[in-house]
């Protein structure tokens, strides 16, 4: 055994693998790095055993289990990171004897409990952060009295009583996060005006607001700085040159999205807000917040993840995953690709998005509040008759729900569905005719002009999940308006 070991660094290494016990046999190890793996299993009693640890990071694994009893024996600890873990139990009081403690990192976990009163002992205590995990109970009023403190996150937990105006005493903190609990009091949303307070950087002082999403792991380099929000803001500028248009990779409805590469060389989606968008912030950023928490904790393999949301008074952008593959529109533009996307694959394609819409709201929802559920099943609409088409319908929509009478409307209802389809590929064969007509009826439906009269995506999955009864469709006797 390596016991004149001092320093043992196995991170970040992805290490699948309990901790094990005979590492308490390290009698004169110093520091502790074992973060950035995939260690499983609980924390080891006899790493109380290393009486000489002043540094302990096991973040960002899937450790569970109670913080052992035993960590109150490392009297000498100044550095404990045990975040973004699935750590159960509450925090034991025996922490209180960790008197040399600066950093205290317990954040994204399963904690329950109330937060023990003997952290009041750790005077030394500059970084606190105990955000998202299950904490409930008052604030103790030692915390107040920690006047070291520069960062204090209890965010996201179920805390409740006051906040005292002797919050006031802690002069030295640059952050404050308090949100998402049950606190009265101070008004917690007076976030941005105590960093004023403690004079943060002049560049962000007056509207720097990060949400660095929720209980679930970020990608590596994202989830280490779900913490510190600045850094976030100012690597995601800095990959993308200011949002330089050679980054630039389409524009939607909300903003504009370009290609980033992170310093950790992953690469991520970021939509910048369009400036209409964005100088409404500070008037909806209530509802905003309520629908990128639920966007950010959707787990479903047809919807790409949300990793966060920066608010600035520069640039506000949403960070998400980055997808390789081209867009619907450009495959179904492609002629070599063409071919591959066969009308198996196109009615699997309108089924599952359908499957990944059901039960979520669109972000739109959260900053035009006259948008409705409709207006995502409209959306859809679309997107299905493209896949049927193998283009954009464009006027085709609007010429079917015209009068009757006029000649536009009465052109369009006469066209049979055959010769609108995508004319790239076979004609379909049984069976897949009888799901064809079947998707481009509910496609119609859901572009009917009421909105009231257009299904719930409940509904469309409902009728998707339905098996087409056996019948001999003929695709060239089915006329545009029979569907309608």
């Amino acid at each position: 055994m390596l016991r004149n070991l001092i320093e043992l660094d196995l991170s970040p290494n992805y290490i699948s693998s309990r901790i094990l016990d005979n590492t308490g046999n390290l009698s004169n190890l110093n520091a502790l790095y074992l973060y950035v793996n995939n260690l499983f299993g609980s924390i080891p009693e006899k790493v109380g055993k290393l009486s000489k640890l002043s540094i302990i990071q096991l973040l960002d694994n899937d450790l569970s289990g109670s913080i052992p009893i035993s960590i109150r024996n490392l009297t000498d600890l100044s550095d404990v990171k045990l975040d973004i873990n699935k750590l159960s139990g509450s925090i034991p009081s025996s922490i209180g004897k960790l008197t040399k403690l600066t950093t205290l990192f317990l954040f994204i976990n399963n904690l329950s409990g109330s937060i023990p009163s003997c952290i009041g002992k750790l005077t030394k205590l500059t970084e606190l952060s105990l955000d998202r995990n299950n904490l409930s109970g008052s604030i103790p009023s030692c915390i107040w009295k920690l006047t070291k403190l520069t960062i204090l996150s209890l965010y996201m937990n179920n805390l409740s009583g006051s906040i005292p105006f002797s919050i006031g005493k802690l002069t030295k903190l640059t952050r404050l996060s308090l949100e998402m609990n049950n606190l009265s009091g101070i008004n917690t949303l007076l976030y941005l005006e105590i960093d004023k307070a403690y004079h943060i950087d002049p560049a962000y002082e007056q509207s720097l607001w990060i949400n660095s999403i929720l209980n679930w792991k970020l990608e590596n380099a994202l989830r280490i700085w779900s913490y510190d929000g600045k850094i976030v803001y100012e690597n995601i500028v800095k990959a993308t040159e200011e949002f330089d248009s050679k980054y630039y990779i389409r524009v939607g409805g909300c903003g504009s999205v370009y290609k980033a590469e992170l310093r950790t060389s992953q690469v991520v989606a970021v939509k910048k807000l369009h400036s209409e968008i964005d100088g409404r912030m500070s008037s909806i950023m209530k509802s905003f917040t309520t629908e990128i928490r639920a966007l950010a904790e959707i787990r479903h393999h047809n919807i790409v993840k949300l990793f966060g949301f920066c608010s600035h008074l520069l640039h506000s952008f949403l960070v998400y995953e980055y997808l390789e593959r081209e867009s619907l529109d450009k495959i179904l533009k492609s002629m070599e690709k063409e071919i591959a996307l066969d009308w198996d694959r196109r009615t699997n394609i309108v089924q599952g998005v359908a499957n990944g819409t059901f039960g979520y709201s669109a972000p739109e929802l959260a900053y035009t509040m006259d948008v409705n559920e409709k207006c995502d099943v409209y959306s859809y609409g679309v997107m299905t008759l493209e896949v049927v088409l193998g283009q954009h319908p464009g006027d085709l929509i609007s010429s079917l729900f015209s009068p009757s009478s006029s000649s536009m409307g009465s052109t369009s209802k006469n066209l049979l569905l055959n010769d609108v389809l995508d004319q790239w590929l076979s004609p379909p064969t049984y069976p897949i005719t009888e799901e064809i007509v079947s998707v481009a009826m509910l496609a119609l439906a859901c572009l009917n002009e009421t909105p009231r009269s257009r299904p719930s995506m409940e509904q469309v999955c409902k009728e998707l999940s339905i098996p087409n009864p056996a019948s001999s469709v003929q695709l060239n006797m089915i006329m545009l308006g029979d569907l309608c």
